[in-house]
Parts: C-alpha cells; sequence; structure tokens
C-alpha cells in the first residue's frame, strides 16, 4: 500500500509527466518514472505509470491521425518489440532493482545528450526497413527493463523523411503497445498488485489535467526551449539515479 505522502509525490509526478507530453507529444513515462522512482522504488513506480501512460498515448493519438499509415510503415519494429519487452522484463524480475534504476538513469543521460546536440542525420531509405528489426528490439528490451520508453525509438524516427504528426503518431502506436505489454507482463511477476493497479486509475486524472496544461505551455513559449528544459531536468534525474546506485 502506498502512504498519502507516496499518493501526493505519485500525483505531482503524473502531473509533470502529462505536462511534458502536452507540450512535446512525448516523454511520458521517461519524465514521470525519475521521479517516482525516487520516491516509491523501481518495483511500485513501473506499474504505477502504465495506465497514465496508456490514457496520455490516447489522448495524443487521437489528434496526431495518420494511424492506418503508420502501422503499414513501421509493422515490422512493432512486432520487434514485443520479445524485446519479454527479455527485458524477465531481466526486471532477476535484477537488483537499483541497478534497474542506475539503467534507466544511464538511459536518460545518453538520450539528453543526443537529443541536446541534435545530430543532423539522414538514414538512407533502403535502410528503413532492416533496421525496425534491431531498434524494435532495442527498445523493448530498455523498456522492460527500466519504463522508459523513450530509446532508441525517437533517435531513429528523427533519422528518417517523416512529418512531425508522423513522428508522433508512431511514437505512440509503439508507447500504447509496449505499455500494454508490460502491464501483462509486470502482472505475471507480481509487480500490479490491485493497490497499485487502482492508484495508476486514479492516476489518469492528474495525468488529464497535466496533458492540457501542457497543451496550453506549447501553445505560449518556444517549443524548442521547452524541449531542452524538460531534457536537462530528465538528464539531471538521469544522474542522481545513477549516484544512488553508487
Amino acid at each position: 500500500m502506498l502512504d498519502w505522502t507516496q499518493l501526493v509525490y505519485a500525483a505531482l509526478g503524473l502531473l509533470i509527466a502529462g505536462l511534458a507530453k502536452g507540450a512535446a507529444g512525448m516523454g511520458f513515462s521517461t519524465t514521470a518514472l525519475p521521479l517516482l522512482v525516487l520516491s516509491l522504488g523501481v518495483e511500485k513506480a513501473m506499474p504505477l505509470v502504465l495506465i497514465p501512460s496508456l490514457s496520455s498515448n490516447v489522448f495524443v493519438m487521437i489528434e496526431a491521425g495518420e494511424f492506418g499509415s503508420m502501422v503499414r510503415r513501421f509493422w515490422l519494429m512493432l512486432l520487434c518489440l514485443v520479445p524485446g519487452l519479454i527479455l527485458g522484463i524477465w531481466c526486471l524480475a532477476v535484477v537488483d532493482k537499483a541497478s534497474a534504476a542506475a539503467v534507466l538513469g544511464l538511459v536518460l543521460v545518453v538520450y539528453g545528450v543526443y537529443a541536446l546536440s541534435r545530430p543532423a542525420i539522414r538514414l538512407p531509405p533502403h535502410l528503413e526497413k532492416p533496421l525496425q528489426v534491431p531498434v524494435g528490439i532495442t527498445n523493448g528490451f530498455v523498456n522492460g527493463l527500466t519504463g522508459s520508453q523513450i530509446f532508441p525509438l525517437p533517435p531513429f524516427l528523427l533519422t528518417l523523411d517523416i512529418k512531425p504528426n508522423q513522428f508522433t503518431q508512431t511514437n505512440n502506436i509503439a508507447f500504447t503497445l509496449s505499455s500494454l505489454v508490460m502491464m501483462a507482463g509486470l502482472t505475471q511477476i507480481g509487480f500490479m498488485s490491485l493497490p497499485i493497479f487502482l492508484v495508476s486509475i486514479a492516476g489518469i486524472v492528474p495525468t488529464y489535467f497535466g496533458v492540457k496544461l501542457g497543451g496550453m505551455v506549447r501553445a505560449r513559449i518556444d517549443a524548442d526551449t521547452f524541449r531542452k528544459m524538460i531534457i536537462v531536468v530528465l538528464m539531471a534525474l538521469g544522474a542522481v539515479l545513477i549516484v544512488k546506485w553508487l
């Protein structure tokens, strides 16, 4: 069970994650998990974010469009997410939880360095399909082990000839599939208890308001500035997780 202090931390973390999601169209789990892991631990944080994450994906997917065309284009990558997730969840069940949190921290720092540098890489069209296999498996594994859905899928998509709405929709299709598999997997290994499930459902409320607030923020400030602020915060949280493990 969670005490009232933990519930407040959880609600605040989900609200902030919703804010990031509404403003950037992605990054819900990656923003929520470091905040929740620091106060609740990996075992409670990972299942708690799943239902709010699913709801945030649906909110964004409805607005983005391009659902059918993106499924047809990236079906191989989406298929490869599943075995990667299963392997990552299996590793989570057997590894030390502090080590898993440190891996999450490392993923956040590496992604932050990449995102801030934004190298202008363009992938040749003929490599898109074959690279979907390792990208899908790796993204699934990192997600299963750490709960973060942000690497390496978004950086891979940024190297392709893809429109903003297509980028957003593809990410959220993958995030939704990953969340559904994660929910089944975490239930199987005993992480998804009934109290956590109920709190996760209740977490839809702060998530919804965070997404709405994030949309308002996006309309009022420079999107690139906000994106950089979020990335720096994530890198700092990732560094904290690594230091705690050391």
